[in-house]
């Protein structure tokens, strides 16, 4: 069916149709509502509430820039420990649950966990079972974020010993 593809995406066009029209309409309403004064100190930038002093193109010296890539390098890190976290619990858990061995409940009757029925159920939620079963298991993640963080405070390192934190 060629035309179920385009009708697909009809809602998405209609959103963003109403998306333009809604800001297209809030820009006018703005302008033919809006009260503009015009003159010397409105029409001066503002620097938190302080009279502006100087050029505003003047150069800054180079440390601002280095600790400002820092601060980036190390929320990178950040956003890529957040979604690892919870994947490695779910595959450790993961791994607890499917494992062959017998596990004894409190009335002593020894059950085997079956790991396919695990799998299935992980499945269902989750891509971490794809992973595991291309071999992807907890050891292969913990050693990937260990070598990831470990470039990092090489990194770190680095910067301290060239004395970019020394403010003078």
């Amino acid at each position: 069916m060629p035309g179920s593809s385009v009708t697909s995406y009809l809602p998405l066009g209609v959103l963003i149709l109403f998306s333009l029209i809604v800001v297209i309409g809030v820009a006018i309403a703005s302008q033919l509502v809006g009260v503009y004064r015009r003159g010397p100190v409105k029409d001066q930038p503002y620097e938190t509430g302080m009279p502006p002093i100087g050029d505003a193109r003047r150069r800054f010296h180079v440390k601002f820039y280095v600790v400002a890539m820092l601060f980036l390098l190390f929320d990178v890190e950040v956003v890529l420990l957040w979604p690892w976290a919870p994947l490695f619990h779910r595959v450790c858990a993961y791994e607890v649950k499917s494992s062959p061995i017998s596990q004894h409940p409190p009335n002593g009757e020894a059950v085997s966990v079956e790991p396919s029925q695990g799998l299935r159920r992980l499945a269902d939620h989750t891509s971490e079972a794809s992973m595991i079963s291309s071999g992807f298991d907890r050891t292969y993640l913990l050693i990937s974020m260990l070598v990831f963080i470990s470039l990092l405070v090489i990194g770190l390192v680095y910067e301290w010993k060239r004395g970019v934190f020394k403010w003078k």
